[in-house]
């Protein structure tokens, strides 16, 4: 079997063109003179290099030799990246992968090779499937289907077939299947071993083309869904499939690479990347191994070895200067754009980056070092000339340090830095000055003597407490204004990530050394009488210092160091300790630019997500102090970014040894320090060892808890307002009902009331969702009454139009009878048959998981007919306005005595007031003075007609009871 590349055949003959094109435009990309290597817009795809139009793919690990075009060797690393697996997490919310960007060719015979990883093997779940669709588009032809039910199965032409495959919960099992349809034979291998094989006369036809293959997913319904019941939980990987039978053999080999380099001729692992659907996740690596086949640096020794054998003597592909230095042949010179110009137009001019690749006795390349000024800013090189040619010399005065230390510190203020060499080179200066300090710290000690006594004069220190105060300030300053945030596109293209900000942490340590022996001779020289003279303490924006044995509290992170910190059994570890300090940085915003990944990672386990911090104990004057403290310093750090994390670590930073490739290697551990205290919002560290602290936090948390809470639907308020509402409607139906009240106005208002006041009822139980069946009751009912309220609305409506509009168009009375059947009905019945349609359609869906109320996915069962009745009663209000205005007391005494009949009638007399609230002819009078008087009331008021044609007699009146 082939061992080859995993890319597919569009992406080789791609590859092939790029070297073709490489030929044509050789010329314009190599200039051969003088050994000049360039290295400009290279149209192939990153990781790539070409040589002579000899295309080279350096992102991988293991090694092939093939042939171009031409007939030239050339030597491909195979890229790694396609070590990853899909996870499916649930079945639900429906998860799958198609296989898209190609289609699925015809096969007489086949072998399907995959790694996959179950998380309950007691379900019925679909692994993959594949089914054909027919002219309507209608997916009826089902092909085969890879199932697992305690145990791996497969449909195939709807016969079923058992594995005899075994598959464990949660471990990483290999699978092969192989067909051959000119016997209808088959056979399954599991992790490199035959499990059983046989034939069937129905295996013994071609699978068909064109037709949906899909991971996750059982065929497809008839409404074109998939049936959630059957969806696959677990892992898949490395799926593969070749158009010919696998031995034994092959699929052993198969099994046990973990290159990945044995690829399917008809689908690949990489061809399911863009199919992705639904809530779909992939990791990288895959996790199927263990342990790695070999490290990086193992695959790119072997890589380059190899193709040094192959091509010739080269050096090797490595980061320096935050620069990325391809593979160049030997005795050659690259040019490379520099940092932020990578889109320019690549020529040999000033402007690049060039470095030189020379050729050893050993047949072997290797790099002289880079030459970067061009790549510097202007302004910043030419003060970068100076700082060099002044501090560098023979001679050096405190005032020029302090003075270079200033220019350094405005330019820092007034430009922003989008070039990661531009950060490189103010680190380098700030070292430069801060290790010029360390020289031109002086202690002049004179011996005297007086006869037979010997005394120590100690002479003037150099520099001076204020000179050292001012350093310290500037120093500071340069480093809070390269750690603003508008120079965050310069750090995020350093290169590798981090690198720069470890170089600043290192500068940073070494002027910690410097100040505390600075200090530490102000304090024997008496310059500082006190302990409390001799600190420094700054604050910035992004960068705070002390110099003091208490450490630092804030909102930004806190230290505590104890005494016992300092105990005689620490001290003693250090010979003739006479003065000890400590000094701690507190950097605010340096997580971002001394991250764990590279930046833009997609990774989201261990990144750092606090504040950094470093602590540095001096033991005279800069000795290094001992490594495992007795008692532990205490650091509590405020999470930078809370939402949804997991599985905090306290870690520090660490060197490691060169190893040739670039200037400073440092990596994040969480060695001597533990998690003490955890809260999502801080975590308090507990570490033995003094160093640069921070806390890295998972991005993500598979417990977490998404701050779901009971939500609180009725407050004190909300019952208050619900019993008044319920109180003031019994009220009104207690009255109706104590008057007897028999009109067709006064039933509306009764049932309305009912109504209202069991909404009301109901309405108090909304949040009684622990209780099943009471809670479904409960929604059922609230939504029946309220429903019916706005129906009784409705009535109310059309009752006054009715009797408006009869009033004005008929001369009899009106009967009331018919009207109240279709009001009861349009009230009370309408309502039930809506309520329960909608039951009947939706089933559990109706009902709200945490209220006892309509699911808020179905919220239009309640609006829709509510807004429906609003505008009906609408409409109807104004069609009775209309009726109203045209009817009007001037144009009918007769619509306007029905209308006034509906108002309450007030009579003044005297100084009593009578209110009169139903029809004047209803309304029954008494006699309470004879005759005389009875003549007097008809003088002052005006006759009132009623309907049985009678005067109103008495002189007062006075309303008894009413009709």
């Amino acid at each position: 079997m082939k061992k080859g590349k995993c890319l597919s055949s569009a992406k080789i003959r791609r590859y092939s063109g790029q070297v073709e094109k490489e030929r044509e435009k050789e010329s314009e990309r190599e200039r051969a003179w003088d050994g000049m290597w360039i290295t400009g817009n290279n149209p192939a795809k990153s990781g790539t290099t070409i040589f002579h139009g000899v295309l080279t793919i350096q992102t991988g690990m293991d090694v092939s030799v093939v042939q171009d075009l031409g007939g030239t060797q050339r030597c491909a690393c195979v890229p790694t990246a396609i070590d990853s697996r899909f996870v499916f997490e649930d079945r639900d919310p429906i998860r799958y992968t198609l296989l898209l960007g190609k289609a699925f060719p015809r096969l007489d015979r086949c072998t399907i090779a995959f790694w996959i990883q179950v998380g309950d093997n007691r379900k019925d779940s679909t692994v993959m499937s594949y089914q054909l669709n027919n002219a309507n588009n209608q997916f009826n032809h089902k092909i085969f289907r890879f199932y697992q039910n305690n145990g791996l199965y497969l449909r195939f032409w709807k016969n079923e077939v058992n594995s005899g495959v075994k598959l464990n919960e949660d471990i990483w099992t290999h699978i092969v299947w192989t067909w051959d349809s000119s016997d209808g034979s088959w056979t399954f291998y599991q992790d490199g071993d035959k499990v059983k094989n046989g034939r069937n006369d129905d295996f013994m036809k071609a699978i068909p083309g064109g037709g949906e293959f899909v991971l996750g997913q059982a065929f497809r319904q008839q409404n074109s869904t998939f049936n959630s019941n059957f969806a696959f939980v677990g892992g898949i990987s490395h799926l593969n499939i070749w158009n010919d039978v696998k031995d034994h053999a092959e699929t052993q080999e198969i099994h046990r690479s973990c290159t990945y380099m044995y690829c399917g001729n008809v689908v690949q692992w990489a061809d399911f990347r863009i199919g992705t659907r639904g809530a779909m996740r992939m990791r990288w690596p895959s996790g199927i191994y263990e342990k790695e086949c070999f490290s990086d640096e193992e695959g790119a020794a072997s890589c380059n070895k190899h193709c040094s054998d192959v091509i010739g003597a080269q050096c090797n592909e490595e980061i320096v200067e935050n620069i990325v230095w391809k593979r160049t042949p030997a005795v050659n010179t690259i040019a490379v754009q520099c940092p932020g110009n990578e889109d320019e137009k690549m020529e040999f001019q000033e402007g690049n980056a060039t470095r030189r690749c020379n050729r050893t006795e050993q047949n072997e390349g290797i790099w002289n070092e880079p030459y970067i000024d061009h790549c510097i800013s202007e302004e910043l090189r030419d003060l970068k000339f100076q700082i060099l040619e002044s501090l560098l010399g023979p001679y050096i005065e405190e005032i020029s340090i302090l003075e270079f230390a200033d220019e350094l510190l405005n330019h820092t203020a007034q430009n922003i830095y989008t070039n990661p060499i531009d950060i490189a080179t103010v680190i380098d200066l700030l070292e430069v000055i801060t290790n010029t300090q360390a020289e031109a710290i002086v202690l002049d000690k004179e011996m005297l003597n007086d006869g037979d006594k010997q005394f120590e004069r100690i002479g003037v220190v150099y520099p001076t407490v204020d000179q050292t105060n001012t350093f310290s300030q500037m120093i500071i300053g340069i480093v809070d204004n390269l750690l603003s945030s508008k120079n965050g596109i310069g750090w995020n293209k350093t290169k590798p990530a981090g690198v720069e900000a470890d170089h600043l942490l290192s500068v940073m340590k070494r002027f910690a050394d410097i100040i505390a022996k600075s200090l530490e001779y102000h304090f024997q020289d008496r310059l500082v009488k006190r302990y409390e003279e001799a600190d420094v303490i700054i604050s910035k924006e992004n960068i705070d210092v002390k110099d003091i044995n208490d450490g630092m509290s804030s909102k930004y992170g806190s230290i505590e160091l104890l005494q016992s910190v300092v105990d005689t059994e620490n001290i003693s570890a250090v010979p003739g300790i006479v003065f000890l300090e400590t000094s701690s940085f507190r950097y605010r915003h340096l997580a971002r630019y001394l991250p764990t990944h590279e930046y833009k990672s997609k990774n989201k386990e261990d990144n750092v997500n606090t504040p950094v911090i470093a602590v540095y104990i001096h033991a005279n004057g800069g000795m290094p102090f001992v490594n495992n403290l007795s008692t532990p310093i205490i650091l509590n750090f405020p999470i930078l970014n809370s939402f949804n994390i997991s599985n905090p670590e306290c870690v520090r930073v660490r060197h490691e040894g060169n190893n040739g490739t670039q200037k400073y290697i440092w990596t994040w551990l969480s060695d001597d320090c533990k998690v003490e205290h955890f809260d999502v919002k801080s975590v308090v560290c507990h570490c033995r060892r003094p160093g640069v602290f921070a806390a890295t936090t998972d991005m993500y948390n598979v417990n977490w808890d998404k701050g779901y809470r009971r939500p609180i639907l009725m407050n004190v308020a909300s019952y208050l307002g619900c019993l008044a509402s319920a109180l003031m409607c019994l009220a009104t139906l207690v009255v109706h009902l104590y008057y007897k009240t028999t009109s067709c106005t006064a039933s509306l208002h009764k049932n309305l009331s009912v109504s209202i006041i069991f909404s009301q009822l109901f309405m108090c139980g909304i949040d009684l969702y622990d209780y099943k069946i009471v809670c479904q009751i409960s929604s059922v009912l609230l939504h029946y009454f309220f429903l019916s309220t706005y129906s009784w609305l409705m009535n109310e409506a059309f009752n006054l139009y009715i009797v408006i509009t009869y009033s004005a168009h008929s001369h009899g009375e009106l009967n009331e009878s018919g009207g109240q059947v279709r009001y009861y009905f349009l009230g009370w019945v309408i309502p039930g048959i809506l309520v329960g349609a909608f039951i009947g359609s939706q089933g559990d869906g109706y009902y709200a998981k945490d209220m006892c109320w309509v699911d808020w996915d179905n919220l239009w069962l309640f609006c829709g007919p509510a807004v429906g009745i609003i505008a009906v009663n609408i409409m109807v209000m104004i069609f009775t306005a209309k009726e109203q205005n045209e009817n009007s007391y001037t144009k009918s005494e007769k619509t306007n005595k029905i209308i006034t009949s509906d108002f309450p009638l007030i009579i003044f007399k005297k100084h009593n007031l009578v209110l009169f609230q139903e029809p004047l002819d209803k309304i029954k009078l008494t006699k309470r003075s004879p005759q005389k008087s009875t003549e007097k009331v008809r003088k002052r008021k005006p006759k009132i007609e009623a309907s049985t044609d009678e005067e109103i007699e008495g002189s007062d009146c006075e309303m008894i009871t009413t009709v």
